[in-house]
C-alpha cells in the first residue's frame, strides 16, 4: 500500500529532523570516483567500504546531463543581451538572480540550513574568455599542420596530452583548497547538529582534485600499481571519426612527427593515467572525512558523483567534453539504502539529483522535471522508476561540432548508444553496442549493415526526439555562436579584436600565431557567411588545412614508435 511504501522510505531514509534527512552531496571535476579499478589502492577504498558494503546505491550507467539545478526555459546572453535557450557553453549558467537552485529550494521551501562551497562556478559570464571565444568558433575553419606543428590546440598541451603527469615529492597535498573545503563543511554541520538546530542540514561541495593536470604527491603515488595500470589502443588517425580527430587534435593530442616517438611511448601513457588513479585515491580519502566525521544512517544521506568524467588517454584524447563513456558517464553514489552494496544498472543522469533530494527532504515536485528521483532505487522499489533511456549533449569548447547522444537498455538486455553529430546531415552518426564494447572501439553504423542496426538507430532516434529536437538546437547553437561573437566584438571594438582574440595567455596563441593573417582571414570568411545558411561546418579530417588552398591529403604515415607501442 502506499502507506506501506512511506514507511519503507522513512526507515530506510531515517527520520532526520521532522522525518527530513540531513543531505551531504559531493561532486567532483573527473570520472569513477566509486569504480573498482584494481589501481586504486586498497588502504583507503571508502567509497566502497563505506558506503556501498555499508548502505550505498551505485548507478554504473549516469549519463551527464552537465545541470544539477531546476535551470530556466531560457535566459538572456551576458554579453549580446538576446536570448538564449539552454546552457550551450560554461560562458552561460544561471542568471545571477536565479532562486530556485537546490539549496535555495531547501532552504526556502523546507527549512533546510545549507552551506556551499568548493567549486561552484554555475553562473552566466563566470568562465575565461578562452573557453567561450573557443566555443563560438568552433565552426571558423582555421587553419592548422598536425605533422609539422601538432595542429590547431584549444588546451595547453603541456596540462593535457603532452604532459608526463607530475608526483611531488613528500607527503605533502597538492590539493589543500579541496581539503581546506571538505574540513570547512565538516565544521558547519557539526556545528549545526551541536546547536541542536531543529532544521536540517544540506551541504554541497565541489571538488576540483580530479582534474588536468594530472598531478599528485609521491605518497598517494606510491598507492598505485603501475603494473596494473592498462594502457589503452589507438587507431591511426585516419581511422577517427572526423570530429573525434578533431576533439583529439584541439586537446593538443596529435604530435608533431618530431614528438611522435616520446608522445606514443606506453610507459609514458602508463604514468599518466597512474597519477590520474591516485587523485582519485587522494579524494577517496577526502570523501571519508565525510563519512567518518557525518555518517548516521538514521538520519544523514550522501550522494557523491561527478560532473563530467575523464578521457585518461583513451581515443587518443583526455578531460572531458566527448561523448565517449570515459567522458560522459559517471558514477553516482547513495547511501544508506534498503540492500546495501546493490548495483544499479538502468540508465540515470545528473538532473535526476534534484527530484531525488527534494524527495529526500519530503517535498514533491511542483509542475515538469527533466529528472526523475531515484528514491525507488534506494528503497528497493525499482519498479517505480519509469524510464529506460536517457539524453546528453554538449556544445561547449574543445569540439568541432554539437553532439548528442542517447543511451538505452533495449529489449535484449544490452545497452546501446547513438551519437549524432551536428544535425545529422554532415557526418555519419555512431552507434555503439556498450553492454559487448564498453571501450566504444566499434562504430556498428560503419562495421555492420544488418537490418538490427538500423532498427537499433530508429528506436534510439526516436527516444532522442522525444526529449530534444536536435536539428534545431544545433542550428541554434551554431546561430548563437556568431551572434554571440559579434557581441564580443562590439564590445571589444571593431579596432582591437584582432589583436585580443590571440593574445599572449589564451590556450590557442600559438597555434593563432604560427599564420595570424590565415587565422584573421578564417575569422573573416566565418562572418562574411553570415545569413548564407544553418551554420554548422562539418569536422575536418585532414591532417593539413590551410583556408586559402584547402585541405592536404589525410593520409598519414604512422610513427615506427607508435606502431611498437599502442597499435592493436
Amino acid at each position: 500500500s502506499d502507506d506501506d511504501d512511506e514507511e519503507e522510505e522513512h526507515r530506510v531514509l531515517g527520520g532526520g529532523v521532522d522525518g527530513r534527512a540531513h543531505v551531504v552531496a559531493g561532486v567532483l571535476g573527473g570520472r569513477d570516483p566509486a569504480a573498482e579499478h584494481p589501481e586504486t589502492p586498497e588502504r583507503r577504498r571508502v567509497l566502497r567500504e563505506a558506503l556501498l558494503e555499508r548502505a550505498g546505491v551505485l548507478s554504473v550507467a549516469g549519463v551527464v546531463l552537465e545541470r544539477a539545478a531546476r535551470a530556466p526555459d531560457s535566459d538572456e546572453s551576458p554579453l549580446g543581451g538576446f536570448a538564449v535557450e539552454g546552457a550551450w557553453n560554461n560562458y552561460e549558467g544561471l542568471p545571477a538572480n536565479f532562486s530556485d537552485r537546490i539549496d535555495q529550494v531547501l532552504a526556502r521551501d523546507y527549512g533546510y540550513a545549507t552551506f556551499l562551497n568548493g567549486k561552484t562556478d554555475w553562473t552566466a559570464g563566470s568562465h575565461s574568455e578562452n573557453v567561450y571565444l573557443d566555443a563560438w568558433t568552433k565552426y571558423v575553419d582555421f587553419p592548422y599542420d598536425v605533422p609539422g606543428a601538432g595542429g590547431w590546440y584549444t588546451e595547453l598541451p603541456e596540462k593535457m596530452c603532452a604532459s608526463n603527469g607530475t608526483v611531488a615529492p613528500g607527503n605533502e597535498s597538492l590539493f589543500e583548497a579541496d581539503w581546506q573545503a571538505t574540513r570547512e563543511a565538516v565544521a558547519f554541520a557539526k556545528e549545526h547538529l551541536r546547536t541542536g538546530s531543529s532544521s536540517p542540514y544540506f551541504l554541497y561541495t565541489g571538488h576540483e582534485i580530479v582534474h588536468p593536470p594530472y598531478r599528485t604527491s609521491e605518497s598517494w603515488s606510491n598507492e598505485i600499481d603501475r603494473a596494473k595500470v592498462t594502457v589503452p589502443t589507438w587507431p591511426a588517425l585516419s581511422e577517427l571519426h572526423p570530429c573525434d580527430f578533431q576533439h583529439s587534435m584541439r586537446k593538443g593530442c596529435t604530435p608533431a612527427d618530431v614528438n611522435a616517438s616520446w608522445f606514443f611511448a606506453a610507459d609514458r601513457v602508463r604514468e599518466i593515467r597512474a597519477v590520474y588513479y591516485a587523485m582519485i585515491a587522494e579524494y577517496d580519502a577526502m570523501v571519508g572525512e565525510y563519512v567518518e566525521s557525518l555518517y548516521d544512517p538514521e538520519s544523514t544521506v550522501f550522494l557523491v558523483t561527478s560532473d563530467h568524467g575523464d578521457m585518461q588517454l583513451e581515443h587518443q584524447s583526455v578531460y572531458k567534453m566527448s561523448a565517449y563513456d570515459a567522458s560522459a558517464s559517471v558514477p553516482m553514489v547513495i547511501a544508506p539504502a534498503a540492500v546495501p552494496g546493490s548495483k544499479v544498472t538502468v540508465p540515470t543522469q545528473l538532473v535526476d539529483l534534484f527530484p531525488t533530494i527534494i524527495e529526500l527532504a519530503g517535498g514533491r515536485l511542483r509542475g515538469s522535471s527533466d529528472g526523475q528521483s531515484l528514491l525507488p532505487f534506494v528503497v528497493a522499489q525499482h519498479s517505480a522508476f519509469n524510464r529506460d533511456f536517457v539524453v546528453s549533449q554538449f556544445h561547449g569548447d574543445d569540439v568541432a561540432m554539437s553532439w548528442f547522444a542517447v543511451v538505452a537498455v533495449l529489449a535484449n538486455g544490452d545497452a546501446y548508444k547513438l551519437v549524432k553529430w551536428g544535425d545529422g546531415s554532415l557526418h555519419e552518426d555512431q552507434l555503439f553496442n556498450l553492454s559487448q564494447d564498453p571501450d566504444e572501439l566499434t562504430n556498428l553504423v560503419t562495421t555492420s549493415r544488418r537490418r538490427r542496426v538500423a532498427l537499433v538507430r530508429r528506436v534510439l532516434e526516436a527516444k532522442l526526439r522525444s526529449v530534444v529536437d536536435y536539428v534545431a538546437v544545433a542550428h541554434d547553437v551554431a546561430d548563437y555562436n556568431r551572434r554571440s561573437l559579434e557581441a564580443w566584438i562590439a564590445a571589444v571594438g571593431e579596432d582591437k579584436w584582432r589583436q585580443e582574440i590571440h593574445k599572449p595567455g589564451l590556450r590557442w596563441d600559438t597555434p593563432f600565431d604560427r599564420d595570424v593573417n590565415a587565422s584573421l582571414a578564417a575569422l573573416d570568411a566565418f562572418r562574411a557567411a553570415a545569413g548564407s545558411g544553418p551554420g554548422l561546418r562539418p569536422c575536418r579530417g585532414a591532417l593539413v588545412f590551410s583556408p586559402s588552398y584547402g585541405a592536404s591529403n589525410s593520409v598519414l604515415v604512422e610513427s615506427p614508435a607508435k606502431e611498437e607501442t599502442l597499435r592493436r
